[in-house]
């Protein structure tokens, strides 16, 4: 492990997070904390996936070594839409679990409150068409005599 001098605290954050040894014992390559938690899934999969598909002989090396490691390697380098593999699916996972209504990029939940229908043109009055007359905000343009137009 060679010894870095930081500047400042900047510096820090782009550094690679490794861990070079367990407690006295120095490993032979530093690994990846995320590395070693996608093996360990991995290896999880494949052991629920041979309970699941019990015909399936595949052999113990490569079950649990070989498989897993290709798999983590995989993970690691393949970038989809420019994020890392896992990131990329948690995304969207999200995306199709939470609503898709957004304004100004926040997501909010679109009860019983109806829309209208507005064409602007240029320096012109708009016509203007309610479809809910409980709207708030047909409300407040009738308040503002915006609607008056032939």
């Amino acid at each position: 492990m060679k010894k870095v001098t930081l500047s400042t605290y900047n510096k820090l954050w782009k550094m690679p997070f490794k861990i070079y040894s367990i407690d006295n014992l120095k490993l032979m390559v530093p690994l990846n904390p995320w590395d070693v938690l996608v093996f360990f899934i991995c290896i999880i999969l494949m052991a629920i996936l041979g309970k699941i598909l019990f015909f399936i002989k595949i052999p113990f090396i490569f079950k649990y070594g070989i498989f897993p490691l290709a798999i983590t390697k995989i993970v690691d380098n393949v970038k989809l839409d420019g994020k890392k593999t896992y990131k990329y699916f948690y995304d969207m996972a999200r995306f199709l679990i939470l609503p898709k209504k957004y304004e100004h990029f926040k997501a909010f939940k679109q009860d019983n409150l109806k829309c209208f229908d507005e064409t602007f043109l240029i320096r012109r009055k708009s016509n203007i068409k309610y479809i809910d007359s409980k709207n708030p905000h047909e409300i407040f343009m009738k308040n503002l005599n915006v609607i008056k137009n032939k």
